[in-house]
């Protein structure tokens, strides 16, 4: 009987070593995924920071408008009765704003150690 009895409490040592071990695994893959997903929106949160240097000398593109590659934009109306019209406007951009987009692109290809090519 002595036998049995000390089997009986090595039996429940080791399920509950099992039992602590699958909730530790549990724990650290749910904090492994927390992690994973925090990380994914800190990286998308700075990478949507850094576009918006560059991206506020567009202008916000609806679904009913057509860039033509000549920088101009064509902008489709619909009127009340079904009449689509088309309008060409130029896209506007100042030579300031050029010139500091130029520059805010040097300066991070300074930032991130990225070499100019040698123009020819």
């Amino acid at each position: 009987m002595e036998n049995a009895s000390k089997a009986l409490i090595m039996a429940g040592g080791v399920l509950l070593g099992v039992i602590i071990i699958s909730l530790g695994v549990y724990l650290f893959s749910s904090y492994a995924k927390y992690s994973s997903n925090a990380y994914g929106r800190m990286e998308a949160a700075q990478i949507e920071q850094f576009n918006a240097k560059f991206l506020k000398y567009y202008d916000t593109i609806s679904s009913n408008v057509v860039a033509n590659g000549t920088g101009s934009v064509i902008t489709k109306y619909i009127d009340a009765n079904g009449t689509e019209y088309t309008k060409e406007t130029p896209v506007l951009c100042t030579a300031h704003d050029v010139i500091s987009l130029a520059n805010l692109a040097n300066q991070n290809n300074k930032n991130l150690d990225i070499e100019e090519e040698t123009r020819l």
